[in-house]
């Protein structure tokens, strides 16, 4: 059974909801506040997506500002749909406001747009599709919003999915799901995730050139849109003139100001989330290399930052000494997603997406002696192990992709494998379900995200066709 109709008549309605979100910012912020775990904007963004849904007709749950939940129809276990309000911050390098839900040439712009609001009201309005034909349903259905998926501030291990721990420990497990912070048709095996914090001491320079700091990136997840480089020198014109020089013959952008005897040069690269594969221009990657092949340095100490580049740059690992791959999802990545260093030591905030076979103790042993080797340490923040399914035989997988292709008509994408990481490695038999369709730009986390209304509206149907398909299973 489909339900076009019922959500094409909502096309505007569905717009405009998203645009409503898209204007709450709804970062992470801490809070000691009752009722808002993760900040306020979070817990304005779970506000307005309950209500929105009460008026609908469903019954609503709100556990403590964690997360909350939209159900339709009876019984004891239940179908779920997830999807997160939380967001990443910003950053720099927007043409539209992050908050300001623009909508260009048939697309929303702002944080979030993609990941998660805009397939968030997708679902909700999938859901109505359903109650509004009077329908029933084999078995309840669940729209849960999250409010933790981006992990907070990602100090440490327990920062993952706080919102997910609260849920199964006040609500029972569903049977089975989707979640949709993903790609389609569907996705059968995602990577380990793990985050880690690489400290070091730096070279000091006691020549005409002094590192005063460094600063790039802002997410641990994303390549680094900018990074800066604050240096102390004798001769700044001199020195400006050796960056710019280096970069035009490099193919690197740089913005460059002196200020007396200071120079901050501005390392432009190119946001993107690890999740989709490795990304090109990392500003933090370039900052690295300047620092290490511009001669402007003693050679040892030119030497050690070389080193650093060397052991970072090739983001399948082999500089780390960890290089991998399997058949069931791909080579192993690293992104260096934030740096900062004070001038006497170096924090690498570093994200790994490591294949389903990988020997994970093995892994860590290794980057332990190479951060000993440099007389620094390696801490892991974060470890979330590898997921996978038969992507042939799980009865999930094949419910979701048959409502895929009977809605788009797509028969020829397959299931596929992700370095992303979702939901769907908290919670057993939920399966990642789009939103991002096949050929769509990954534009999750960076400057100028945004969604298609169109591809909106198309979400909406398939999710609606698949919550009906799974709730009869």
């Amino acid at each position: 059974m489909q339900f076009n109709a019922e959500v094409d008549s909502y096309r505007n309605d569905m717009i405009r909801d998203t645009c409503s979100l898209i204007h709450i910012p709804s970062v992470y912020t801490p809070s000691d506040k009752a009722g808002e775990p993760f900040g306020h904007g979070i817990r304005q963004a779970l506000d307005f997506c309950l209500q929105r849904a009460a008026e609908m007709g469903f019954r609503t749950v709100n556990l403590d500002g964690y997360c909350g939940y939209a159900e339709y129809g009876e019984g004891s276990s239940c179908v779920m749909a997830m999807s997160h309000l939380d967001i990443v911050d910003p950053g720099s390098g927007w043409t539209h406001e992050p908050y300001g839900a623009d909508i260009e040439n048939g697309r929303i712009y702002g944080r979030g747009a993609l990941d998660n609001k805009g397939p968030a009201m997708a679902l909700l309005y999938a859901l109505k599709a359903i109650k509004d034909t009077g329908i029933s349903l084999g078995r309840p259905v669940r729209i849960f919003f999250g409010t933790d998926e981006e992990g907070g501030d990602g100090s440490n291990i327990i920062d993952m999915y706080r919102d997910v721990q609260v849920y199964l420990e006040k609500e029972k497990m569903p049977l089975m799901g989707f979640t949709v912070e993903s790609v389609f048709p569907a996705v059968y095996a995602e990577k380990g995730l793990l985050f880690l914090r690489f400290s070091s001491p730096v070279p000091l320079s006691s020549g005409k050139v002094q590192l005063v700091s460094l600063n790039g990136g802002e997410s641990i997840n994303t390549a680094a849109g900018k990074c800066t480089l604050t240096l102390k020198a004798e001769d700044p014109q001199e020195v400006s003139r050796r960056l710019e020089a280096y970069a035009d013959a490099h193919d690197m952008a740089l913005q460059i100001h002196t200020f007396d005897d200071l120079i901050v040069v501005d390392v432009i690269g190119h946001s993107q989330h690890s999740g989709f594969g490795v990304p090109q221009e990392n500003a933090n990657l370039s900052a690295l290399e300047l620092l290490g092949e511009t001669g402007l340095f003693e050679p040892d100490v030119s030497q050690d930052w070389q080193h650093f580049h060397s052991a970072f740059a090739d983001q399948y690992g082999r500089g780390l000494g960890i290089e991998q791959e399997d058949t069931f999802s791909g080579r192993l990545t690293t992104v260096p997603g934030i740096l900062r260093c004070d001038g006497r030591s170096l924090q690498v905030l570093m994200d790994v997406r490591y294949p389903v076979t990988c020997n994970y103790e093995q892994m860590i042993e290794k980057l332990q002696k190479r951060a000993a080797g440099r007389n620094g340490r390696l801490e892991v923040l974060n470890h979330l192990q590898p997921l996978y399914y038969s992507p042939k035989d799980h009865f999930v997988i094949r419910t979701l992709m048959n409502a895929y292709r009977e809605i788009t008509g797509d028969e020829e994408h397959e299931p596929v494998t992700l370095g992303g990481s979702t939901y769907a490695k908290a919670i057993p038999n939920i399966i990642p379900f789009g939103p991002l369709l096949p050929g769509r730009e990954p534009v999750a986390h960076v400057a100028d995200e945004y969604v298609y209304t169109r591809d909106l509206v198309l979400m909406s149907r398939i999710y609606a066709k698949a919550l009906y398909d799974l709730s009869n299973e």
